[in-house]
């Protein structure tokens, strides 16, 4: 059973799918999938990413840079997105999320449109992705009382901290993937509360195994997954502040 909170902590929803790499991929697919988007997503415009890969050598760890150029297409007030590179795409929702039924039949439409365009059914990787960001008010809290997940410091380590990061990854059958659970400080604005950033990413584990005729069963799976983990690392106390509204 899900529950809606009137004051939902989540920040971002993305679905990524990398494909095959030995996908027909050439300069025109990001210009194909916009012109059928358009009419939702009519903002476009270039991004440049640069990441660094670290990579072992025979002198040691090499760090290679890495940059990337997509297109963005976005509607209005850039709360939609669809960002698409080489054999990659990528669909978001940022700020009020309207909820499942209302996000995921957006996601269907994007991908399998990419998979027309780009005559591709194979998917290398595919993952549905939670971010939230928490605000706890007060001068001083215990993550214990809110999370069943958070840092286990056992004595003789000092009991307080400024800052954390934890994560785990759980491994599951049906769809077969992993799910990346991850709770990391952040910085606060108000200095008698605390922020934190809750990340929860499921996907495939094994390369090819979901095709687009699978995607729908798969997005239903992962999502409902995602908020039985969610629901299972969360306290009473937090489901007050984000003051639950009803069942659904």
């Amino acid at each position: 059973m899900s529950r809606l909170y009137k004051n939902a902590p989540l920040a971002e929803a993305v679905c990524e799918v990398r494909f095959d790499v030995q996908s027909a991929w050439d300069l025109t697919i990001p210009g194909l999938l916009y012109e059928k988007l358009k009419s939702e997503l009519p903002k476009r415009t270039p991004l440049r990413f640069f990441e660094i890969e670290t990579l072992p050598g025979s002198e040691g760890v090499l760090q290679k840079g890495i940059q990337s150029e997509i297109l963005q297409f976005s509607n209005n007030d850039d709360t939609r997105l669809v960002r698409v590179g080489a054999n990659s795409l990528s669909v978001h929702n940022l700020g009020f999320y309207p909820g499942w039924r209302n996000f995921s039949p957006f996601v269907e439409h994007a991908i399998r449109t990419y998979c027309e365009v780009a005559n591709t059914v194979i998917f290398e990787r595919i993952g549905l992705r939670f971010i939230n960001k928490i605000r706890i008010l007060g001068d001083e809290i215990d993550l214990a009382d809110f999370f069943t997940f958070f840092p286990n410091l056992d004595e003789p380590l000092p009991q307080k901290y400024t800052g954390y990061v934890v994560g785990v990854e759980f491994p599951f059958t049906d769809p077969e993937a992993n799910l990346r659970l991850q709770l990391a400080s952040e910085t606060s604005d108000n200095s008698k509360s605390f922020a934190c950033r809750f990340d929860l990413d499921y996907f495939n584990t094994q390369p090819k195994s979901v095709k687009v005729e699978d995607l729908q069963i798969w997005l239903r799976k992962s999502h409902d997954r995602l908020e039985e983990i969610f629901e299972a690392a969360i306290k009473d106390r937090l489901r007050k502040l984000f003051d639950e509204e009803q069942h659904a």
